[in-house]
């Protein structure tokens, strides 16, 4: 957790990778990953987005299968994270394609958990759990660490589905997750991107400068709760949705909450 430090060494680390005369034996990849991670965890999606599209086409330009799958996963987060779900489910379909078959498991499993947020937040609560249950299972029989930085945001992906189910119901269906062969987990999660995809993307927020996630974050400002209750609404934590009331105003050239709330209400954004 300690985000400034792991910052100044990844920065380092990159130079040093980028310095070598054998590109064979850098290990760039890994520095821009973790500089886009370390991003993420700060809830600066923009420049996390900076980061992984670096290591997108650092990875394409040399042919690696396995982090060019890690990249699209990472990107899909950033979008997912700003409600971008369109966008989100193309970057992880693509994702999972990569490493169906013998790719790197801690992609597979990002992968699968990664589609089951999708799927909750669009309402496929049981689709959901069962993707969150192969992905545990999946991470436990590779021995993949959960790092403590990842336990917030998991939580924060699961929770849609958890509140939209009993208990019992929610239980059952991570159950059955767990015991999914692979290739039917793979099939589920594709068929996730495929409900949500099968749609045009959303355009309106878009046509004002907004990621859909701060659409979402405006129409509720409009409406008057406060940032702790948005945050509860959709599940984020609270310093997200800050980050993403000061993006509005900046990007709507408002000086407040108010302004931003009669600028949605004149422009029928609410």
């Amino acid at each position: 957790g300690e985000l400034d430090r792991a910052e100044a060494l990844a920065s380092e680390a990159l130079a040093r990778w980028q310095a070598l005369t054998d590109p064979e034996w850098s290990r760039t990849g890994d520095a821009l990953y973790l500089l886009g991670y370390i991003a993420a965890l700060r809830d600066n999606q923009e420049e996390a987005e900076k980061w992984f599209t670096a290591l997108l086409e650092w990875a394409r330009a040399i042919g690696a299968v396995p982090v060019t799958a890690a990249a699209l996963e990472a990107l899909g987060t950033c979008a997912r994270e700003q409600g971008d779900h369109y966008r989100a489910a193309r970057l992880f379909a693509e994702s999972l394609l990569l490493v169906r078959d013998n790719g790197d498991p801690v992609v597979l499993v990002n992968t699968l958990k990664s589609l089951g947020a999708v799927a909750a937040a669009q309402g496929a609560a049981e689709q959901a759990a069962r993707l969150f249950g192969a992905a545990e299972a999946l991470r436990e029989r590779y021995g993949i660490e959960l790092y403590p930085t990842e336990r917030p945001r998991l939580a924060r992906a699961i929770a849609p589905a958890r509140a939209q189910l009993p208990e019992a119901i929610f239980t059952a269906a991570w159950a059955e997750g767990r015991v999914l062969p692979v290739e039917q987990a793979v099939a589920e999660a594709l068929a996730v991107a495929d409900d949500v995809t099968a749609t045009p993307s959303p355009s309106s927020a878009a046509s004002h400068g907004l990621t859909p996630r701060e659409l979402e974050v405006l129409r509720l400002v409009a409406a008057g709760p406060s940032n702790r209750e948005i945050a509860e609404s959709l599940f984020l934590s609270e310093r997200t949705v800050e980050n993403h009331v000061r993006q509005i105003l900046t990007k709507l050239d408002v000086p407040s909450r108010t302004a931003a709330a009669g600028y949605a209400i004149r422009q029928g954004l609410a």
